[in-house]
């Protein structure tokens, strides 16, 4: 039993090692200037937090399609220090913490803070996140957008374009969540200066808003799920069904 129990040891330490093997490492030893850029798909993982010491640099830059990257419970850190009423754009940061520009970019897992913006995915999806201290928290055209916590933006904390934003926490920043044609469910906002939810058409559902200044502007046919009611009734905290 005990030769047994030592060789399924040896192979799931094989199999794990593997595993990470198969994924290309990125950490800060191995970064000469930012950002990092991506060009090939497959799967990327941190191993290591990453420091961008210099305002308008991006840390990961995804030019290719078919990439997921883990950032693993690390942090990537930009330069500047931002909160609800103090934008980064102020001291002309335009870096990103992670952009992808190709289609079906897969961000998850990690850090973020101190960039013009967080993350900005195009066509995938970016779940599990934190995300404070930046102008902008998370941009999507086309993503999913879930499960992620953003605190403390200049701006919008999230903003999505055609695509899904759900079971999100948004608290303590400029604004909430810009969406326009997309679909917001099950996501907290609380605390916005400005606007808790500012909507363009689409289908808002089972979302709280509480302590926002208004918490919400529809237009352009954004309704929520039960259709004729507006955003339903009002109500602190407000709950959208």
């Amino acid at each position: 039993m005990k030769k047994i129990i030592v060789v399924l040891a040896v192979l799931f330490t094989a199999l794990c090692a593997h595993k990470l093997a198969a994924q290309t490492q990125i950490n800060q030893s191995g970064i000469s200037s930012f950002p990092y850029v991506i060009t090939k798909p497959g799967s990327y993982i941190l191993t290591s937090n990453l420091t961008v010491p210099t305002v308008n640099t991006t840390a990961i830059f995804v030019e290719a399609s078919n990439v997921q990257v883990n950032l693993n419970g690390y942090t990537i850190t930009g330069p500047n220090v931002c909160s609800a009423s103090s934008c980064c754009i102020s001291v002309e940061s335009f870096g990103v913490g992670i952009v992808g520009t190709a289609t079906n970019t897969i961000v998850e897992n990690g850090f973020i803070s101190g960039f013009e913006v967080g993350a900005s995915i195009n066509a995938g999806l970016v779940h599990d996140l934190t995300i404070t201290g930046c102008d902008q928290g998370i941009n999507g055209w086309g993503a999913t957008i879930k499960q992620n916590a953003v605190t403390n933006s200049g701006g919008w904390g999230i903003a999505d374009f055609y695509g899904v934003v759900n079971d999100n926490t948004v608290m303590n920043n400029y604004s909430g969540i810009f969406a326009y044609d997309t679909s917001v469910a099950n996501n907290s906002v609380t605390g916005s200066i400005e606007y808790g939810l500012y909507m363009g058409g689409g289908v808002a559902s089972t979302n709280v808003l509480m302590n926002n200044n208004p918490d919400d502007y529809l237009y352009s046919n954004a309704r929520s799920h039960s259709s004729g009611c507006g955003l339903n009734k009002l109500a602190s905290p407000r709950i959208f069904i």
